[in-house]
């Protein structure tokens, strides 16, 4: 195992993190307009309330983009939609909602049976946490369970740490 600490305090933080899902979502939750250039971590989002702002932001948008020489592939940019299906949720002026498809794949949840499942089972559920209560708490005996399945692999992957 190699020790990074002495590397990373030389390094400088980055300045613009990138937005987490959630921040992307609340950005364009309840607005008329939204416009979506690409895909998730390398999105490009113009959002508005009104049809003269979101021409106007959309306006500025691509003049940064002009300033310095960036194109967009049209067959992967949706302009003025009133809504749009984006990471799992459908999102529109009345506020967001998890997609069909995704609820339909949360309801034919099986219990897991294996370790690999249960990672599966967790990621789907976590996905919702925002919609159950104390969550954490109500995860974490399978995430106990979880870890103490890896402890007990054969198969030793790169140490984590919690």
């Amino acid at each position: 195992m190699v020790d990074n600490r002495p590397t990373n305090k030389n390094l400088v933080p980055d300045l613009y993190p990138l937005p987490g899902q959630d921040e992307i979502i609340a950005l364009a939750k309840g607005k008329r307009f939204i416009t979506i250039c690409r895909t998730y971590i390398d999105n490009i989002f113009a959002v508005g309330d009104t049809l003269n702002e979101h021409i106007a932001k959309l306006h500025l948008l691509f003049a940064k983009l002009d300033e310095f020489n960036i194109t967009l592939d049209p067959k992967k940019a949706r302009i003025r939609f009133p809504s749009l299906t984006l990471l799992g949720k459908d999102i529109n002026s009345v506020g967001m909602l998890t997609t069909a498809e995704k609820v339909k794949a949360i309801t034919s949840l099986v219990f897991p049976r294996t370790c690999k499942q249960l990672e599966t089972y967790l990621r789907m559920t976590g996905d919702l946490r925002h919609y159950i209560k104390s969550y954490t708490q109500k995860s974490e005996p399978l995430q106990v369970h979880k870890t103490n399945l890896l402890k007990g692999s054969p198969i030793k992957g790169p140490q984590r740490r919690a």
